[in-house]
């Protein structure tokens, strides 16, 4: 009785020595599982992508509106006259009456056979280039010309008295040498005209033709 009541007890102990064991193994702790955030990744990517949308738009309309206004501007500016325009037309009308007369006085006469007797007969005779108030080296300048142009009977000198204009100063019996002496001379000295030698005045008939530059 005694062994049998000692195994008895040895067994409850084991049993007792068992149960926590047991009771251990079925306790299931609870596991937190993490909440899913796809939905707030996808509305922060959408939002994203609107506002690189709208900045690329407002750029696109920045540099649009910058090339209409630079090509307006541009037009407006070809349409418009330019004063260098202006000031060359106005130039070109104010020149336009000097240089028909100037074209007008150097028209030489048309060609005849009386014309060129009448320069073969002003080259035979003496002239005299005289500076009779004009500028320093008028005359001799138009002489060298007319040595050029076949008059070898030549000379320089200086007035006494002070003259006015271009003037070629001959007899009446010699006009038209005097005119064909002007004809040779109007092309560099357009303002020049015929007169006939005074009589109280000596230096205007120093010689056959007298052309004298006076002040003008």
């Amino acid at each position: 009785m005694g062994i049998f009541s000692k195994k008895t007890d040895k067994k409850e102990i084991e049993e007792e020595v068992l149960e926590p064991s047991s009771a251990e193994t079925s306790v299931v702790e609870p596991v937190t599982l993490p909440k899913p955030r796809g939905k707030r990744e996808h509305l922060f990517g959408t939002l994203l992508l609107g506002a690189l949308i709208v900045v690329v738009c407002f750029g696109l309309f920045g540099v649009g509106f910058g090339a209409f206004t630079l090509w307006q501007k541009q037009s407006m500016q070809d349409e418009a006259p330019s004063i260098s325009g202006l000031s060359t037309t106005s130039e070109e009308k104010e020149a336009a009456p000097s240089e028909t007369k100037e074209t007008v006085a150097e028209t030489p006469k048309e060609v005849t056979p009386e014309n060129t007797d009448s320069l073969k007969a002003a080259q035979a005779l003496d002239v005299i280039v005289m500076n009779g108030g004009g500028a320093k080296g008028v005359a001799t300048q138009a002489a060298t010309f007319l040595k050029t142009e076949g008059f070898t009977k030549v000379t320089v000198g200086n007035t006494t008295g002070n003259f006015t204009g271009t003037v070629v100063y001959s007899k009446n019996t010699l006009t038209k040498e005097a005119e064909a002496i002007k004809a040779k001379l109007i092309a560099k000295y357009p303002s020049i005209v015929l007169k006939e030698a005074v009589a109280s005045n000596p230096e205007t008939q120093t010689a056959s033709l007298t052309v004298i530059f006076g002040k003008e």
